[in-house]
């Protein structure tokens, strides 16, 4: 027996990414994920299943009401030290040249860019 009813909104997010967090892949688990609006309600999102992903309770909290990008931010942030505009240009002016990070991706996005390679490399 499902524990998710199949016309659910629950169901439907579950199924889209088959159990993982669309923050972090983290597998969930049907009891206990959270269902996270992309766009936050609070800024104009809507409670629709368009604007609906599964979401672990830590990549839930973490977000709360920030957009995609705020909360990328927010996680590149928190894995290491950020340069404001301001010091990183005063460090150019010094002609010391900063190693660019690579781009913080999350696992939709990661996950998008596999599905990608693996269509076009069948298509070859």
């Amino acid at each position: 027996m499902s524990v998710l009813h199949p016309k659910s909104n629950r169901y439907y997010c579950w199924q889209i990414t088959g159990g993982r967090c669309w923050y972090c892949g983290t597998n969930l688990t049907p009891h206990t994920f959270h269902l996270d609006h992309v766009i936050p309600q609070f800024k104009g999102g809507m409670k629709s299943r368009s604007n609906l992903v599964p979401s672990c309770a830590h990549c839930n909290v973490t977000k709360h009401t920030k957009t995609l990008e705020e909360f990328r931010a927010s996680r590149v942030k928190a894995l290491g030290q950020v340069f404001t505009t301001a010091q990183v240009a005063y460090l150019l002016s010094q002609g010391i040249h900063l190693p660019t990070p690579p781009p913080y991706l999350f696992w939709f996005e990661v996950k998008q860019q596999q599905d990608m390679n693996q269509s076009s490399g069948a298509s070859s």
